[in-house]
């Protein structure tokens, strides 16, 4: 076996263009950049009413999420 399919084989399996669809289509609820916007406005209300430990919940879920679709608009790398 060449050197070139080593390296091909021991390379982590891409994701295909559809797989990146998937994730970012409105079918997946969860992870979508509406759901930042909701845990960061949540965040935003506990402040104003003062429930700052929840408000810190709230702003590291939207950040959880908003790392995890990064992650995910990155991929479009490979496709462009």
């Amino acid at each position: 076996m060449n050197e070139k399919k080593k390296l091909l084989l021991k390379q982590k399996p891409r994701r295909s263009i559809s797989d990146v669809f998937k994730v970012l289509s409105s079918g997946n609820e969860k992870l979508s950049i509406s759901n930042v916007q909701v845990f960061l406005k949540e965040g935003d209300d506990l402040i104003k009413s003062g429930e700052f430990d929840r408000a810190k919940e709230s702003y590291d879920k939207a950040r959880n999420l908003a790392k995890q679709l990064a992650g995910f608009y990155g991929g479009f790398k490979r496709f462009v």
